[in-house]
């Protein structure tokens, strides 16, 4: 059919994937490939578009220049979690060799490929107080503002109480006390005092905003432990607790089971989670859709929803009463209740993550890190070696919040 015939198509359906794509079609052969692009572009931003990482490849390829290259940064934001998309992006050359060499880096990581070339991607010298703000995620500034008044935020251990015992890291490892202060001068940051803890359960980072402040470290971490980091993966598990003292997050308490289970993992988003629950039901549990695209899809509803106030706001006000009564919680209308405290907590993680990724510039070893130090089974780091898009799509056992962050990290390098 001619142009025309399908731009009358589109008019009355316009989530015809079809009727795009055959329009493209149709405009590439009388020779307007701006107009093709334009097509699927348009197509591709739907948010209720299946697969939008194909349509931006497809407008890349008609495009060239700046205009190529964002088409390609749109598609590998739209597929961050699958090793093709970051395949196809690299042959259509976004002529951008930082921009290649993160996404070969990308593409290594998610695929577990042996890319000699797929070094880890630039970290940056230095972090001031700005360049740490501007890594927030959507809505997180002035999204703890309520937290101000203490009511979540426990009162802080004695510091000499918390650290007796203690060995300090610069006896236990004095190479990784040499990283720690190497990070905080780049994050411009007196380094704090770290301390390895020993005993059952001796894994994981601690941070404790005390006077001075005061890091724990997991003796398993440290060489021969049980779940020992190797010095790249190390070098971002100690960036994180630094990160969190350099942006000035408040100790929250927390509890692993607020952070919702797997079939809701929209809600350890935070104090808005419950608005969404329909909308989650429908992005992520379609029968037929493999499990990475369900959480990319995710990733991409929660910009959206976390980006636009307004709409949010107006989503409150269409609540059930069961979810208004979710979004107060048993602290009252303020909505200072485990939802937000769970959804604080986890936001304020991601912040953290992004400034650590962006100073050790290895998405490889963050992703082993993170596994590593945190509850998951510790086969699960090893795992990660064969492929972080293999580890997601199997869900193998990871905790809700472990795949948030974990995903939220590739979506942020993907597009950093």
């Amino acid at each position: 059919m001619a142009a025309p015939t399908w731009e009358a198509v589109l008019r009355h359906h316009p989530d015809d994937v079809g009727a795009a794509q055959e329009l493209a079609r149709a405009r590439e052969a009388l020779g307007d490939a701006e107009g093709a692009a334009a097509v699927l572009a348009t197509q591709a931003a739907r948010p209720d578009t299946a697969d939008p990482a194909a349509l931006w490849l497809e407008a890349a390829r008609l495009r060239t220049g700046a205009a190529r290259r964002e088409a390609l940064v749109q598609a590998v934001e739209a597929g961050c979690l699958h090793p093709g998309t970051y395949a196809r992006a690299l042959d259509l050359d976004p002529e951008d060799p930082g921009l290649a060499a993160r996404w070969a880096h990308l593409r290594r990581v998610l695929g577990g490929e042996t890319c000699p070339e797929a070094a880890p991607f630039a970290a940056r010298d230095a972090l001031d107080a700005p360049a740490r703000d501007a890594l927030l995620p959507p809505s997180l500034e002035g999204w703890l503002a309520p937290l101000g008044d203490g009511l979540l935020a426990p009162a802080l251990p004695d510091r000499a109480e918390l650290v007796r015992g203690l060995e300090p890291l610069a006896t236990a490892h004095p190479d990784a006390a040499d990283v720690v202060a190497d990070l905080a001068a780049r994050l411009r940051i007196a380094p704090p005092e770290v301390f390895v803890f020993r005993g059952p359960g001796d894994f994981g980072l601690a941070t404790w905003p005390t006077t001075p402040p005061a890091v724990l470290l997991g003796a398993a971490h440290l060489p021969g432990g049980a779940r020992a980091l190797a010095p790249a993966p190390l070098r971002w598990a100690l960036a994180v607790p630094l990160a969190l003292l350099a942006a000035g997050h408040p100790a929250l308490e927390s509890d692993p089971s607020l952070v919702g289970t797997s079939r809701q993992l929209y809600r350890v988003f935070g104090r808005y989670a419950g608005l969404a629950e329909d909308a989650v039901d429908l992005l992520t549990l379609v029968p037929g859709v493999d499990h990475l695209a369900r959480l990319e899809r995710l990733l991409r509803a929660t910009r959206r929803v976390f980006a636009a106030r307004k709409a949010v706001d107006k989503a409150s006000r269409l609540a059930s009463p069961w979810v208004e009564r979710r979004l107060a919680g048993p602290a009252g209308p303020r909505g200072l209740g485990p939802t937000l405290l769970g959804g604080a907590r986890l936001r304020a993680q991601l912040h953290a993550d992004r400034i650590a990724l962006a100073l050790t510039g290895d998405l490889g070893a963050a992703v082993e890190a993170l596994l590593l130090t945190s509850p998951a089974p510790p086969e699960l780091g090893a795992g990660a070696a064969g492929g972080l898009a293999a580890l997601l799509a199997g869900e193998a056992g990871l905790r809700p919040d472990e795949v948030v962050r974990l995903t939220s990290l590739v979506g942020w390098a993907a597009r950093a």
